[in-house]
């Protein structure tokens, strides 16, 4: 329901023909988050009682040695010279990375050391170089360096085939998507042990972050800390953009120059992605797989 690339012609078909359709003619339907199962429902009219949740999976074992491996140079450096913010992912609009960018530039007015780390390639690349620009801030792209990477603050990586080696070695992952399914970038940080910041998005977010508390029925305009993360609001809104910008801002910046926070957030983020584990998520295939067997 929330995602744009979904619109037009292929949109309607999509929610008014083949979803409610085709999907009442299977046995089960599974949606990795609590929000789609409730868009599906609520939304489509499926039966509530053949839609359930099962999460994706993280391997756990597999990104925390891929996590130890090094990175190349100038990569290297990069904790020498203050905490690190990192977010990895398609560089596409629904990640919504202008706005980070504009959060980052008002960190770097508290945290003059504080450095960004973009890893993924996309669409919106040319426009975020652009951005940058216009902020001031240093660029530094393996493709075209403009500058010496020591003195970039917006590191652009490309793609990685291992990005878990880059996020390991940065302070904070924040993820300021407009939507999302199931965010796996934000559970593969969790594994490198990283606090993190994200978005109150639909959906998957707060589903991760905040298990036990419901979505809000107004969007959230402040900084929420939650069970295992934070979350903010959603920087959409020309009405609101500016000020969410700001809260996303101050609370990134209060973050990072708490170091006891920041200890207690890795280890909270350790902790709530052992539930996404490989053997627990396979478990909950068994189970519907049996059910569905004997029905």
């Amino acid at each position: 329901m929330y995602d744009r690339n979904i619109s037009g012609t292929q949109g309607w078909l999509r929610r008014k023909i083949f979803i409610p359709l085709l999907y009442r003619r299977a046995a089960r339907i599974v949606t990795v988050s609590a929000g789609i199962r409730e868009e599906l429902v609520r939304e489509m009219g499926l039966p509530e009682h053949k839609v359930q949740v099962i999460n994706n999976f993280f391997d756990i074992e597999l990104i925390r040695q891929q996590a130890d491996t090094p990175v190349p140079t100038p990569f290297d450096e990069l904790t020498n010279q203050g905490p690190v913010l990192v977010t990895a992912g398609r560089l596409a609009p629904e990640k919504n990375l202008l706005a980070l960018l504009d959060v980052f530039h008002q960190v770097r007015h508290q945290v003059p050391t504080c450095r960004l780390l973009i890893i993924g390639q996309g669409e919106e690349y040319a426009a975020m170089l652009d951005r940058c620009q216009k902020l001031g801030l240093a660029v530094y792209t393996s493709e075209q360096p403009p500058v010496e990477a020591s003195k970039a603050v917006v590191l652009f990586t490309g793609f990685q085939a291992n990005p878990h080696a880059f996020i390991a070695k940065a302070t904070v992952f924040v993820l300021p998507s407009l939507n999302e399914g199931f965010p796996m970038a934000l559970g593969e940080a969790m594994v490198c042990g990283l606090p993190v910041a994200a978005s109150d998005c639909p959906t998957g977010p707060r589903e991760i972050l905040a298990p036990a508390t419901p979505a809000p029925k107004e969007p959230l305009r402040h900084v929420e800390t939650a069970n295992y993360g934070m979350l903010l609001p959603v920087i959409s809104s020309p009405v609101t953009y500016a000020a969410d910008v700001t809260t996303w801002s101050q609370a990134l910046t209060t973050l990072l120059l708490n170091p006891i926070e920041l200890d207690r957030l890795r280890e909270q983020a350790r902790q709530r992605i052992n539930d996404f584990s490989r053997q627990r998520i396979a478990s909950q295939w068994l189970r519907l797989v049996e059910e569905v067997r004997q029905s």
